[in-house]
């Protein structure tokens, strides 16, 4: 590009998804200090966190929905007949069905295009982060100077949120660093007339989902959002606030120049559709840290549970806690959220999901004024397995008066380790529900765990309820826990059909389980 004769020295990347992998990969390249600015749209920084999370979940269903995409359907678009037949049989032979329960994980590409997948065999056969393959193929920008002018824009739904969101803060600790780059001539002539003022760091997080940009109103604020930013940067000219503002109606925003632009889920009548912010997370001033918590009745309240202590004589280990069934063979489906999947993304009613037995849910009385939550939601709780290895899935939902309940947020935390020793139901005369506990986490049984429930702005309206959802799989978004991380990845096999886990959520005064809102400060 540099040798072309209508460059100027005047360079600024951008990307979506995949091209927004590009777009960080130029700036953290040897010639990365050319950018003048960078515009990674629904991405991010880092690969391996969109396919692993800490403690070895697999996102299955972004893998088997990019390799049937790109290398099945997507191989020989220059031939459309084969397009057609390979979308055709798929659709009839269930391919890309099938391969969400398929087993073991290393054939799944085999299922998918007919063939093994080098870099996923290596992939799934070397998993750490500090394995062979990832050690060289996950960091696309090491932040090692400072980067250029940067404007992140993602999405509450979109499954690169978090680490976009980590990238914002990488790009702003940046520019306290040295930089280390030599620049070509043509950039050292541009940058010794240009302003020495810093680079400016801008973030704007909408309201949808990883698939949402196809739709004319969201291709909108993407644009608004790139095109102050190219202007400035590469002719010179200063945006005003309004330009910069994530909404054509600049009175849609609480501060439309702060740097960070949220939209606000559920906000309604006079609360501002977006909120300005200087920073993200929100400084502590902003915010206070409210408990709500898991108390008898399945229910979620203000105050915390005095007591867990039964009046029988012989409790039961069950009076202090909450239980339910994972299956498997038939894991708790996901239904909307941070998902690859167009038809399956965003948005969705939760009310089907509700009455399954293998889901607990957990609800707050109706609120008597509206409560805003702006940051990182978490899940502080106790919990049992009968299997050796166990996941938790916490998401919060918002409840209208109606009953109608729609998805926020969710986090998905492994627990591995449990000794896999199932306590008696009955334990000894004289013993009481919290000796028992005591005698189970001393063994190792009962765990304290946080579970990261994700980041979100959102408005619960007068008369509205919180609900948080706990269950052991949100299948195929993540690959369902086959109860045993003693065998690799790659090779791992399905217990009997029959398989059945006991997951226990435990409540009262000592052990006990609270959801953690950041709520705004009036």
């Amino acid at each position: 590009l540099k040798q072309q004769p209508w460059y100027n020295g005047k360079l600024a990347v951008y990307g979506i998804s995949y091209l927004g992998f590009t777009a960080w990969a130029c700036v953290g390249s040897e010639e990365g200090a050319e950018v003048d600015a960078c515009i990674p749209v629904i991405s991010q920084s880092r690969v391996r966190s969109a396919v692993f999370r800490e403690g070895g979940a697999v996102a299955l269903e972004l893998i088997v929905l990019w390799l049937y995409l790109v290398l099945r359907l997507m191989a020989n678009l220059s031939h459309p007949f084969i397009f057609i037949k390979n979308f055709t049989l798929g659709l009839l032979q269930r391919i890309e069905s099938r391969a969400m329960y398929h087993l073991p994980l290393a054939d799944v590409d085999k299922l998918l295009t007919g063939d093994e997948v080098p870099f996923f065999q290596d992939a799934v056969h070397y998993p750490d982060e500090t394995g062979p393959f990832w050690r060289d193929a996950n960091v696309l920008c090491g932040f090692e100077q400072p980067v250029p002018s940067t404007h992140i824009v993602t999405g509450w739904y979109d499954f690169f949120l978090e680490e976009a969101l980590r990238d914002y803060q990488r790009a702003l600790d940046s520019q306290t660093k040295e930089p280390v780059l030599k620049l070509s001539k043509e950039r050292s002539a541009t940058t010794s007339s240009a302003s020495s003022s810093r680079p400016a760091m801008r973030m704007t997080i909408g309201g949808y989902d990883h698939w949402a940009l196809v739709q004319p109103l969201q291709q909108k604020l993407m644009f608004n959002c790139m095109l102050p930013t190219l202007d400035e940067n590469l002719k010179g000219i200063k945006p005003t606030d309004r330009e910069y503002a994530a909404n054509d109606n600049v009175n849609d925003s609480s501060d439309p120049s702060a740097p960070v632009q949220l939209y606000v889920m559920g906000a309604t009548g006079s609360s501002y559709t977006w909120l300005g912010m200087d920073s993200w997370p929100p400084p502590s001033s902003a915010t206070t840290t409210t408990l709500l918590h898991v108390t008898a009745g399945k229910m979620l309240t203000w105050e915390p549970c005095a007591s867990s202590h039964s009046s029988s004589p012989r409790p039961s280990i069950g009076d202090n806690c909450y239980e339910y069934a994972y299956w498997p063979a038939r894991p708790t489906p996901s239904r909307g959220g941070p998902s690859f999947n167009l038809f399956n993304a965003g948005v969705w009613d939760q009310r089907p999901l509700e009455g399954r037995d293998d889901i607990l849910v957990l609800t707050s009385g109706p609120l008597t004024k509206k409560v805003t939550v702006i940051g990182e939601i978490k899940f502080d709780c106790h919990v049992w397995s009968s299997a050796n290895s166990a996941d938790f899935v916490a998401r919060l939902c918002d409840v209208a008066p109606s009953g109608y309940s729609t998805n926020l947020c969710e986090g998905l935390t492994r627990v591995n380790g449990f000794p896999g020793w199932t306590p008696t139901d009955e334990p000894a005369t004289g013993s009481t529900t919290e000796s028992a506990t005591k005698e189970m986490a001393k063994a190792g049984q009962v765990r304290g765990v946080t579970i990261n429930v994700g980041p979100i702005a959102a408005e619960f309206g007068v008369g509205h309820r919180i609900r948080l959802h706990v269950c052991s799989a949100a299948h195929p978004r993540w690959f369902r826990n086959l109860g045993d991380d003693q065998a690799p990845l790659a090779t791992r096999l399905a217990p009997p059909p029959q398989t059945c886990h006991t997951q226990r959520v435990y409540f009262g005064s000592e052990f006990s389980s609270s959801l953690k809102l950041p709520v705004l400060a009036a």
